[in-house]
């Protein structure tokens, strides 16, 4: 009974680790992966939005000007003056919100990878010539496609201190992707120990082999139910939204959600056919006599008994996991939002009024 017990516990521990595993490994696989971001705005036709707005925004414009002007042609000095806004949809163009937003995006993730040491970001207004002094804003001038983002954001009216802030939270960002390939190894390691310790706590070999067999595939179409419903369980929720979503903002939520999940409904489908194939193998082989199967001299009772137990003991093993985890990392939480910060590991110092 308490090898049930163990082994009962064990695969709750198995299925968490192993969804984890796979959520590490989706982080690591897709969200750092370029190509999931770049494919995500290309399917929600966000370019063509962009540059429908500025169609938009110079379609306004040329309305406002023909009713001032009652129709009557403009100044020479002032039909030179607005030329750079009645153009505006030609220089930024779908193709060039692209580049843009692309171009962004692998220096980003080079950046995020450790393939560069600094991010340089790709901001080409003075190459574009974007006519952005008669926007009022002849700082921005300064941005090249080769401007530095350390730079740039005070380019873009950042303040220092938030500056600071932003540079320090993406060097700790590259620091924390930098542990995910360890965290997922280790992870990987964890599951094979768990799952051998599973199988060694079963009786005989029909028994060692199917249970473990049982537990990868649970675990498996768990993970694939999640995956392959995340994309309709996001589309249905952001169809009923209030405010109702825009369709080029549910397509793209819904792409980078599939892709995220991608991952683990793919891993996990594998596994969870493995498993299943395995048992329809033990019970062909049992049939056959090929293999013993050994029966447990234990009743149904204890059977129930032991299996709610080993649920308990698994959830136990879970939280226990999670508190040494947070106090290993400090169990402190630090919330900083304009200038101020919320500490949740920290006990109120008394100020010393002997002074």
């Amino acid at each position: 009974m308490i090898k049930r017990i163990l082994r009962t516990g064990l695969g709750i521990v198995f299925l968490f680790v192993f969804l984890l595993f796979l959520l590490v490994g989706a982080f690591k696989f897709r969200v750092l992966s370029s190509k999931l971001w770049k494919t995500s705005l290309e399917k929600g036709g966000v370019y063509q939005q962009l540059q429908d707005q500025i169609t938009k925004m110079r379609t306004g414009l040329e309305d406002a000007i023909r009713k001032e002007s009652g129709g009557k042609d403009l100044p020479p000095e002032v039909a030179k003056e607005l030329a750079p806004f009645l153009s505006l949809d030609k220089v930024l163009s779908a193709d060039r919100f692209k580049e843009l937003a692309e171009t962004n995006i692998d220096r980003l993730f080079d950046y995020l990878n450790g393939k560069d040491k600094d991010l340089i970001l790709y901001l080409p207004v003075a190459e574009w010539e974007l006519p952005v002094q008669t926007f009022g804003q002849p700082a921005l001038a300064k941005l090249t496609a080769q401007t530095p983002a350390k730079d740039a954001l005070p380019l873009l009216g950042i303040k220092p201190e938030q500056t600071k802030l932003t540079m320090d939270g993406l060097e700790q960002a590259r620091t924390i992707v930098g542990y995910l390939t360890p965290a997922w190894v280790i992870l990987l390691l964890l599951m094979v120990v768990m799952g051998l310790g599973h199988y060694f706590l079963g009786v005989g070999p029909a028994g060692r082999i199917s249970g473990t067999a049982w537990l990868i595939m649970i675990s498996g179409f768990t993970a694939a139910l999640i995956g392959f419903s995340a994309g309709g369980i996001f589309e249905f929720m952001a169809a009923n939204s209030q405010p109702p979503m825009p369709s080029w903002g549910i397509e793209l939520g819904k792409s980078l959600v599939e892709q995220f999940f991608n991952f683990g409904a793919m891993v996990g489908l594998g596994a969870g056919i493995a498993g299943l194939v395995t048992i329809v193998a033990v019970m062909y082989f049992i049939k056959q006599g090929k293999i013993k199967q050994e029966k447990e001299a234990i009743g149904t009772f204890k059977k129930i008994l032991s299996f709610v137990i080993g649920i308990i003991l698994g959830f136990m093993i879970l939280v226990a996991a999670l508190v040494v985890t947070g106090v290993a990392i400090g169990g402190k939480v630090s919330l900083k939002a304009n200038g101020g910060s919320v500490d949740t590991g920290s006990q109120p110092v008394e100020e010393d009024t002997t002074k």
